[in-house]
């Protein structure tokens, strides 16, 4: 009785110890560029982008052929795309890539732009103006007026990453009193209709929207590359490397014989292994666990470009009109492509 009591009077009048306050961990911004850290409304986009892509396929059947093996890559809104090119982006950049802007992007009141997709062109169109920059087409597929349609316009890339406008020749209709007669003019096409809409100068806003669609474009290789499919489409996105657990809790799980979950891919850092009989080893820093797995209703595929497979940013093909000589379509091509790109 009398220990109790001696343990309530030390107890009672004991100073109790301070308290150390939490340290609040800085939260990390959700604006980024490139590979994703947070979810936000990804998985919103990914659903609407496999929406649209039947509209991208009656807008432009050839490189719909193309995107839905290789996949277009698809952003949250968090995503921030620069407006420029560097020097080394130029140097690199692939033969062809596509990105899903979606519906909620607005341009104006003529047209919502729905996919957008660069092309380089081997030999120069007879309609299009002269450079000796290498040569790309900028596709974008749009609705308007219950229609879904695919106009384009060209431009130079110089090896120090600047970009020049390039013109084409198109007829033009005129009317001088009842008569109605056609020319051929120079101008930059529908761009122009469309820099009218944004009030913008028409060479900067093509200048500008062709970075734009290269730099959202490639974001797919600036960390982990997720490829999603479903009913034969595929949409791609980069997430950071040591964000898997968080961005795949909710996937279907895998278990061993043992009944244990499988983890899927994740980094192992390098550390020292002591082995049987005390020997150490040091082991080199690798990945391991699952690459393939069904998440939200989509079948996924993870992996890093380069470790895993061919990343998009080293497909260096030359897309050719010849039907002569070792020549495969864009359907064939987009699903060998498919199976070799991460």
């Amino acid at each position: 009785m009398m220990k109790r009591l001696w343990e309530w009077i030390v107890k009672r009048w004991r100073k109790p110890s301070p308290v150390k306050p939490k340290v609040k961990r800085a939260r990390r911004g959700k604006e980024h560029y490139g590979a994703h850290y947070y979810l936000g409304d990804l998985l919103d986009h990914l659903d609407s982008s496999f929406k649209d892509l039947p509209h991208f396929r009656r807008a432009a059947p050839e490189a719909y052929s193309l995107f839905k093996s290789i996949g277009a890559t698809v952003g949250n809104s968090d995503g921030l795309v620069a407006k420029e090119l560097e020097p080394w982006i130029a140097q690199t950049l692939p033969s062809f890539a596509a990105d899903y802007i979606g519906p909620e992007r607005q341009d104006g009141e003529f047209v919502t732009i729905n996919f957008a997709y660069f092309m380089r062109e081997t030999r120069r169109p007879t309609n299009v103006q002269p450079s000796n920059a290498a040569r790309y087409r900028v596709g974008m597929t749009y609705q308007w007026e219950g229609g879904h349609y695919c106009d384009y316009f060209f431009v130079g890339l110089n090896r120090d990453g600047s970009i020049r406008p390039l013109k084409i020749v198109q007829p033009k209709e005129y009317r001088a009193g009842k008569s109605i007669f056609t020319r051929l003019e120079w101008s930059y096409g529908v761009a122009e209709l469309v820099a009218k809409d944004h009030k913008r100068p028409v060479e900067e806003w093509m200048r500008e929207m062709f970075a734009l669609v290269v730099n959202k474009s490639m974001s797919r290789d600036s960390g982990m590359t997720v490829k999603v499919r479903k009913n034969g489409l595929c949409a791609a996105f980069a997430i950071d490397m040591e964000r898997t657990p968080y961005f795949f809790a909710d996937r279907e799980k895998t278990v061993t014989e043992n009944g244990q979950t499988k983890k899927i891919i994740h980094i192992v850092r390098a550390h020292e292994r002591t082995l049987a009989g005390g020997h150490k080893k040091w082991i080199k820093s690798h990945f391991r666990g699952l690459r393939e797995f069904t998440w939200n209703g989509y079948e996924v595929s993870v992996g890093l470009g380069g470790k895993h497979g061919a990343s998009l940013g080293a497909i260096n093909l030359e897309p050719t009109d010849d039907d002569d000589g070792d020549v495969i379509g864009m359907e064939e091509a987009g699903k060998k492509l498919g199976r070799a790109i991460v």
